[in-house]
């Protein structure tokens, strides 16, 4: 990851770093685990139907915030607009549910720059009334290098076997809805 310059503002790794991880955690405990593959394919997710509103992030320890909007892309995915308070414009995500022995992983790929040099990256979450919690599957879950020619099955099973280790995983950060 790389410092902000004041000119940039935010960077993808920094909204998702503000959304997904605590700073300090971050730096203990590695960064989000990106790879080449999703955990399922998007044509066998259904849409979790308390993920689609408007949710607002706050910074714990930093006083940054801003919004993340979740819509519908299409039958099976759901398309995620992240804002800062910055105002540089949107960052735009895809993602799709993945679930895991009764455990809902969003698989996030962002919507930047040649389709094949995109990474995956995932989430851990649960919703309640009006809240939206979520962990961020960190780089501990492959030993480094170790990811090379990892299928989706074989990520899939290895996440299935590590959900109550919680070393993959990354602090809990929960998100409040905006209500209309």
């Amino acid at each position: 990851m790389r410092a902000s310059t004041g000119k940039d503002r935010f960077t993808y790794r920094q909204v998702i770093t503000a959304l997904f991880c605590l700073l300090p955690l971050l730096l203990l405990t590695g960064c989000p685990y990106d790879s080449r593959v999703p955990l399922s394919p998007a044509a066998d997710a259904k849409i979790d139907g308390g993920l689609p509103g408007r949710w607002k992030y706050e910074g714990k320890e930093s006083k940054e915030t801003g919004f993340l909007t979740i819509s519908r892309f299409n039958d099976t995915e759901i398309l995620i607009s992240v804002e800062g308070d910055a105002g540089k414009g949107p960052d735009m995500m895809r993602g799709f549910v993945t679930v895991v022995d009764g455990e809902n992983f969003l698989n996030l790929q962002e919507i930047k720059g040649a389709y094949g040099d995109r990474k995956w990256m995932f989430v851990r979450y649960t919703t309640d009334d009006c809240s939206l919690t979520f962990r961020v599957v960190n780089d501990s879950l492959v030993p480094a290098g170790g990811n090379k020619g990892l299928t989706s099955r074989h990520l899939f099973e290895l996440v299935r076997k590590n959900l109550g280790n919680k070393k993959i995983y990354d602090e809990p950060t929960t998100l409040t809805c905006v209500k209309k």
